[in-house]
């Protein structure tokens, strides 16, 4: 938390505005935004931008979304199942080896 002021002081708004940066690497990124804005842009085809239902209904068709899901799950109960039954350890006169 300390850190904080220090990176929002430090951390420029936009990449045309770099203290660090010389005044010619400073248009240079600026340009490479505009760019890799402009060619995302083409490459969307001017099609509207957001949430895509197709897409969505196909991800639902694909086993690595399941898969994923079920490592997400199980690992979320295993961790959160260690703090409800690591006490009852004690109280069952658990000892290790």
């Amino acid at each position: 938390m300390l850190v904080v002021p220090l990176v929002l002081w430090l951390l420029p708004n936009s990449p045309g505005t770099c203290r660090f940066l010389t005044p010619r690497e400073n248009e240079i990124a600026a340009a490479r935004v505009v760019t890799v804005e402009s060619i995302a842009a083409a490459e969307a085809g001017g099609k509207k931008k957001g949430l895509n239902f197709w897409q969505a209904f196909a991800a639902l068709k694909d086993p690595m979304c399941y898969i994923y899901a079920f490592i997400i799950f199980t690992g979320n109960v295993s961790f959160s199942s260690i703090s409800v039954f690591l006490p009852q350890s004690e109280t069952l006169h658990f000892q290790s080896r």
